[in-house]
C-alpha cells in the first residue's frame, strides 16, 4: 500500500497535490494500492495506470483545483467526434484497475464552461482500451461534461456509485462489451444513462443495468443509441426507478446500426414528459435487422406531464420503409397520459435523419402510443388512462402489420425474459 501522504500529499483542502499523487501512483507496484486516507486532496488531473487499486477512503475527497488549465488533455480519450479531450481522472490501457474505498471524486466545477461540446469541458472519470476495470463504492460529483465515460473497454464492473452532475450526462459507456452497472444513483443535467457507439466495429454488447435510481435529469432517463455507429445487442436493463425525467426510455437505431435483443424489465417512472420514444432511422440497406426483438416488461408509470404521447416508429425514405420489428410490451401501466387537446394533430413528418429528439415530431396524433412503420408489435396487458379528456385516440397505427393488443396477461416465453 502506497499512501499519497508518504509522497508529500496534504489533505488540507488547499495544497496542490498534483505532483505528489503522480509520484505515489508511479511508486505503486503491480497489484498494489494507492491510498487516500481522511482529508481533502486538491489536485489537477490524475493519470491512472494498470494493475493497481485507487483507494479513496470514506472520509477522503479527491477534489479538482478550480482552474481548467489544471485539467490535462488526453488525446487517447478523444473518441470520434472529439467531444471530450480533458479528464479529471483518466487511464489509457489500464487493465485490472480498481477504484473504490467509499470516498468522493469531486471535479469541483463551480460554473459551466461555454459550448455544448466544447473540448475544454472535462469529464470526471474515464478510461479507454482496457479490460477488467472495476469502480465501486465512490461518489462522483460536480462535473462539467459527461461525468463518467468508460470507452472501448470490456469486462467492466460499476457498482455502488452515487453520481451528481448537474451540467451534462451521468454514465456514458462508449463501445464497451460485458459491462455491468448496478446498485447506483444518478442525478444529472442531461441524459442519466446514455450508452453510445462511435466505432462501427465495436458497439455495445452484453450491457447489464440493475438496481439503478435516477433521482433527476433534465433530459432522458435511459437513452440507448444517441450515437450509433456500432450495434447495440444482447443487453438487459431492469429494476430501475426514475423520478423527474424528460423521456423515460429513449431507444434509437441510427446510422444503419442494429439494435437487437434488448430487454427492459421492472421499471418505474414518476413525473416524466413522455414515457417511450422509440425510433429507427433509414439505413443503407433494408436487409439489416435495424431495430428488432425489444422487450419492455413490467413498467409502472405515473404523472406524465407532456401532451405529445409516446411513439414506436420506423422511417420511410424515398419510398422505402425501414420498419421496427418484434417490439413486445408486457404488463405496462401508465396512469395517466396527459391529455387536454381539442383537435387531433396532423400526421407527423417522417424522421428527418438528424439527431433523434421528440421535438422533431411535435405532438403525436395519439395521446398514448403512435405506432408507424412497424411489424409485429405486441401489447400484452398494456393499460393506460388520460387526464383531462383528449380528442385523440389512445393508440394510432400507420403502416403497421401484425399489431396485437390483448387484455389478459400473456407472459413472454422464458427465452425472451431470461
Amino acid at each position: 500500500m502506497v499512501n499519497v501522504k508518504d509522497h508529500g500529499a496534504v489533505g488540507d483542502g488547499s495544497t496542490d497535490n498534483t505532483e505528489a499523487i503522480a509520484k505515489a501512483i508511479a511508486a505503486c507496484p503491480a497489484g498494489g494500492s494507492v491510498v487516500f486516507d481522511e482529508g481533502v486532496y486538491m489536485t489537477g488531473s490524475v493519470t491512472l495506470k494498470a494493475d493497481m487499486t485507487l483507494w479513496i477512503s470514506e472520509k477522503a475527497v479527491v477534489r479538482a483545483i478550480a482552474d481548467n488549465d489544471k485539467m490535462q488533455v488526453y488525446p487517447e480519450g478523444a473518441f470520434t467526434g472529439r467531444y471530450i479531450t480533458k479528464y479529471f481522472l483518466f487511464g489509457n490501457q489500464v487493465d485490472n484497475l480498481i477504484i473504490t474505498g467509499g470516498g468522493t471524486i469531486d471535479q469541483n466545477t463551480t460554473a459551466r464552461l461555454p459550448g455544448r461540446a466544447n473540448t475544454s469541458r472535462p469529464s470526471i472519470l474515464g478510461w479507454v482500451d482496457s479490460e477488467n476495470v472495476t469502480v465501486t463504492n465512490v461518489d462522483l460529483i460536480h462535473g462539467d461534461f459527461w461525468a463518467f465515460v468508460p470507452q472501448k473497454s470490456d469486462h467492466v464492473i460499476i457498482d455502488g456509485i452515487n453520481l451528481f452532475n448537474i451540467n451534462k450526462d451521468g454514465i456514458t459507456p462508449v463501445d464497451c462489451h460485458d459491462i455491468s452497472i448496478t446498485n447506483s444513483v444518478i442525478s444529472s443535467g442531461d441524459d442519466a444513462m446514455c450508452p453510445k457507439s462511435y466505432d462501427s466495429s465495436k458497439g455495445i454488447d452484453r450491457l447489464v443495468v440493475k438496481n439503478l435510481t435516477i433521482n433527476y435529469t433534465k433530459w432522458k432517463g435511459f437513452k440507448y443509441g444517441g450515437s450509433t455507429k456500432g450495434d447495440f445487442t444482447n443487453s438487459i436493463i431492469e429494476d430501475v426507478a426514475m423520478v423527474h425525467t424528460h423521456s423515460g426510455l429513449a431507444l434509437y437505431a441510427m446510422s444503419g446500426c442494429n439494435v437487437t435483443n434488448i430487454k427492459f424489465n421492472r421499471i418505474k417512472m414518476n413525473n416524466v414528459q413522455t414515457p417511450f420514444f422509440i425510433v429507427r432511422d433509414a439505413a443503407a440497406s433494408t436487409e439489416t435487422p435495424g431495430m428488432k426483438d425489444v422487450y419492455i416488461s413490467n413498467f409502472e408509470i405515473r404523472n406524465v406531464y407532456g401532451q405529445e404521447g409516446s411513439s414506436i416508429q420506423g422511417t420511410e425514405q424515398d419510398g422505402t420503409v425501414y420498419p421496427v420489428k418484434d417490439i413486445y410490451f408486457n404488463n405496462v401501466s401508465v396512469k395517466d397520459f396527459k391529455g387536454g387537446l381539442n383537435e387531433v394533430p396532423e400526421t407527423p413528418r417522417e424522421f428527418p435523419g438528424r439527431y433523434p429528439e421528440t421535438t422533431v415530431f411535435g405532438t403525436f396524433p395519439a395521446w398514448g402510443y403512435y405506432i408507424r412503420h412497424a411489424e409485429n408489435v405486441v401489447f400484452n396487458n398494456v393499460t393506460h388512462d388520460v387526464a383531462p379528456e383528449d380528442a385523440r385516440e389512445a393508440i394510432v397505427l400507420e403502416d403497421v402489420t401484425g399489431f396485437e393488443n390483448t387484455a389478459k396477461v400473456m407472459p413472454l416465453p422464458p427465452e425472451a425474459i431470461r
